[in-house]
């Protein structure tokens, strides 16, 4: 990039001046300016190139740092929290009610787990979107599966593209069973590793998207979801990022289930690996 500018600059400079050689009678006082000048023009291109690299990699660096916070934040309210459940099983014991204690250790313990098995992700911004998005209004009334069967090393895409696509997926999911029954509710999130591919897979609960409807999820502006003002912006962001990582998407959708599956290649020159290939 930083070639082709000073070929186009350096281009346009000699055609200026072969266009006024006989006005300005050239001297070799004046070549050696120009030469300067494009020069001087080139040193300040790769400059602005360096500095940008830094101020992404400063972006990236404060984004890790923040979901690192997130977590830690995150672990020190469970702790608290923990205290308080460990009270109101004390209290069912106390007023000899033995089965309300188990029933309630049982629905603690499924939610400490798939707290546990976020740990198990290497990417903590990654890790504290999907803390936070559990920790919502909605989030704390779902059943999350989570199924980590990679740590996410490989995975190409840059710590603000992953916070969004990552945070979008769970956050449409949420959305998509907001209005069900919270007994119904539930989403599962599963990162595996396929074939030089890293795949994020996010399945939620709730009625199934007409198939004339899929190809449009996608669009700008687009939505399913009445009463919604802020929706129709998540979905499109995801394909954006997922193209630019020469990825791919895919939605199935039935009764009672609907998957989103994102595909990334761990190269940028690889080929993105579909279902079932």
């Amino acid at each position: 990039m930083v070639l082709e500018t000073f070929f186009l600059w350096y281009t346009w400079n000699i055609r200026l001046f072969n266009d006024h050689l006989n006005v300005l009678k050239a001297t070799p006082f004046v070549t050696t300016v120009v030469l300067l000048l494009l020069l001087s023009t080139l040193v300040l291109l790769v400059k602005f190139q360096e500095i940008q690299r830094v101020i992404v990699d400063r972006n990236e660096l404060r984004q890790k740092l923040e979901g690192t916070k997130a977590l830690v934040k995150q672990y020190r309210t469970n702790q608290h929290e923990f205290l308080n459940h460990l009270q109101v099983v004390y209290g069912f014991f106390q007023i000899n009610h033995p089965e309300e204690a188990l029933t309630y250790i049982e629905e603690y313990s499924i939610r400490i787990r798939q707290g546990l098995k976020i740990t198990g992700i290497s990417r903590p911004e990654i890790a504290a979107v999907i803390v936070n998005k559990m920790s919502s209004v909605v989030g704390e009334s779902t059943r999350f599966n989570i199924i980590a069967n990679d740590d996410l090393s490989k995975l190409a895409l840059g710590t603000c593209d992953a916070v969004s696509l990552v945070g979008n997926l769970v956050q449409n999911a949420l959305e998509a069973i907001e209005k069900v029954d919270e007994v119904h509710r539930y989403i599962e999130i599963e990162v595996t590793a396929e074939k030089g591919n890293t795949v994020i897979r996010v399945t939620n609960g709730g009625a199934a998207i007409p198939k004339e409807r899929i190809p449009k999820l996608f669009e700008f502006g687009y939505t399913t979801k009445q009463d919604s003002s802020d929706s129709g912006v998540g979905l499109s962001l995801i394909k954006k990022i997922t193209e630019k990582y020469n990825g791919c998407i895919e939605v199935f959708s039935k009764e009672g289930e609907t998957t989103f599956r994102v595909t990334i290649p761990d190269k940028l020159t690889g080929a993105c690996l579909k279902a079932g290939a």
